[in-house]
């Protein structure tokens, strides 16, 4: 959505990048800098590897497995693409009537808007309308967003028309990206923001190049922002989408001189890019526990990617290291990988590791099973729902029955959620809304405008999105100008950019302009624009969190995967 860089109403900078994240939305659209001091991993609690990543959008003590939820969350929630499905309005057999243009909208009001909004005085405007530009692919934004790159005096807005362009997937901004890596003046996360464009404009050369070695192509740096530059070629080559990158990327992967954020990123840009010659290379370093740490992380997600069910082979390695690896680490993230895989052989895998009592890494199993599409997986997951004590792990039980899909999963959450046990019931509210229970819809309602915990709002605002579509904004706005409290109007933007209608544009239009508004209000308007504007199924940028090691290093793709 944005930056937020300002201090608002009162709150302190750390406190509002704390709870404005949402993970049921992914990253929350908001940059929150990396501690100075990587955060201990509650994954490793004997010590081990702790992510370079602070989690975002997760609260101080949350189960870990919500961090692999909030970068995965929008891939597998598909706010948009259900909405659009679902045309039955809760209660009638009427479909919504608040259909309008999306192409014509973008064209006659909201890029015109954007433009003006790109010299607004408030940065945080400036930022959300660099982004909406390129989410609308608007070529008349070219010119401007290369202006505004080139002389605004905010870091951030220079960023985000960096971002912009990215967005535009112009191959003419070829050379001008290239030009930006070269150049040792602007900061390291800004070269990396330009590295990572060339992902989007398919410069498959230079990009090996600069992963390989980055002064054979004139790009230079101190040993940091070379470490920084490399590390971003390998996450834009999996995006780059050429069959080229398999081989710079395994050669990456193994190579220990690389540098670590490197080779975490080239094992996850395997599974997006390598293809089948990339399997064997993916299973070596899931076996081997001597390989560098983020590489095995980074390999763990990738064979989710790569592997078929019908490779009983590789399977039974995949299994096998989810049962029994060292690394907790290693273990979540395959069984994530299982899940995604699915099938008979990844569910008996998973079912056979049900008793764990490892509590960090019990709810990636609930979730893994939920996502494997087999009936003894759901039966499963029923008894644990009634079986479970934990609020953690019955929240993901929650969540992994509505990712599975079966209606026949509806009266349990429904009960879950009429219990009212926060960090429970936001997930069954979430689950119901998968489900498309549209007798849960006046419960989600009620939630909505009762609860005045953040975690809850986020979940029941999806949940009666998904559950009522295009009916469901004018709660959300009533919602919206009645709230106080800046954390619910981030989340309500957020949910009205997935679900907006004609009457919301109207409402965040006069929101942006009028005079009264702060900064970050219009802002959030802005972005809000932004997400109602976009043609696609989800932010382009989600793109970046999808599959994402939070155990490799870099800033500008830290940057990336908290926007939206």
């Amino acid at each position: 959505m944005f930056l937020l860089r300002t201090v608002h109403a009162g709150l302190s900078l750390a406190v509002l990048l704390t709870v404005f994240a949402a993970p049921a939305l992914a990253h929350g659209g908001i940059y929150r800098p990396p501690p100075k001091i990587p955060p201990r991993d509650p994954i490793h609690p004997g010590g081990g590897l702790s992510p370079t990543t602070q989690s975002q959008g997760t609260e101080r003590g949350a189960p870990p497995w919500q961090r692999w939820w909030q970068y995965n969350a929008e891939r597998l929630l598909k706010v948009r693409a259900r909405v659009l499905e679902r045309t039955a309005i809760t209660g009638t057999t009427k479909k919504p009537t608040d259909v309008f243009d999306r192409a014509g909208l973008r064209a006659k009001t909201l890029v015109p808007l954007m433009l003006e909004a790109l010299s607004d005085p408030s940065a945080d405007v400036r930022v959300a309308a660099a982004i909406a530009l390129g989410k609308f692919r608007a070529k008349a934004a070219r010119a401007p967003l290369l202006e505004r790159y080139e002389s605004d005096k905010d870091r951030n807005v220079r960023d985000a028309a960096i971002v912009g362009l990215m967005l535009l997937r112009d191959p003419t901004l070829r050379d001008r990206f290239r030009a930006i890596v070269r150049d040792q003046q602007p900061t390291r996360r800004t070269r990396g923001l330009a590295v990572l464009a060339l992902g989007f404009v398919r410069d498959t050369e230079f990009l090996a190049a600069v992963l390989r070695r980055p002064r054979s192509v004139k790009v230079k740096g101190t040993p940091a922002a070379l470490d920084e530059l490399r590390a971003c070629a390998a996450v834009a080559l999996g995006h780059a989408g050429s069959p080229a990158a398999a081989g710079p990327l395994i050669e990456t992967c193994w190579d220990k001189q690389a540098p670590r954020g490197a080779r975490g990123f080239a094992a996850v840009a395997l599974g997006r890019a390598g293809g089948p010659i990339a399997v064997p290379d993916i299973l070596r370093m899931v076996r081997n526990e001597d390989t560098l740490s983020q590489a095995r992380y980074g390999a763990a997600i990738a064979a989710g990617l790569l592997v078929s069910p019908g490779d009983h082979a590789a399977m039974e390695i995949l299994g096998r290291k989810a049962e029994r690896d060292k690394d907790g680490g290693v273990r979540a993230l395959l069984f994530m990988s299982l899940g995604r895989i699915g099938g008979p052989r990844a569910t008996k895998y998973l079912l056979r590791e049900l008793d764990t009592n490892e509590q960090t890494i019990r709810g990636f199993l609930l979730l893994a099973l939920g996502m494997c599409d087999e009936q003894d997986a759901v039966d499963q997951l029923k008894y644990q729902l009634l079986r479970i004590k934990h609020p953690g792990d019955r929240g993901a039980c929650a969540l992994a029955l509505g990712l599975a899909g079966r209606m026949e999963s509806a009266p349990s959450l429904r009960k879950l959620v009429a219990q009212g046990r926060d960090g429970e019931r936001e997930w069954g509210l979430l689950a119901l809304g998968l489900l498309g229970d549209t007798s849960a819809a006046p419960l989600a309602r009620d939630v909505l405008h009762e609860t005045n915990n953040p975690r809850v709002l986020r979940q029941a605002a999806v949940s009666f999105a998904l559950l009522r579509g295009a009916a469901a904004v004018p709660d959300l706005l009533v919602r919206m100008k009645k709230s106080k409290s800046t954390h619910f109007r981030v989340t309500l933007a957020r949910v009205l950019g997935l679900v907006g209608t004609r009457r919301a544009v109207d409402t965040l239009i006069a929101m942006y302009r009028d005079p009264k508004s702060s900064g970050v209000d219009r802002a959030l308007a802005i972005g809000a624009l932004g997400g109602i504007g976009s043609s696609d199924a989800y932010s382009p940028l989600s793109e970046f969190a999808f599959d994402f090691n939070p155990y490799a290093a870099s800033d500008a793709v830290r940057l990336i995967v908290t926007l939206t």
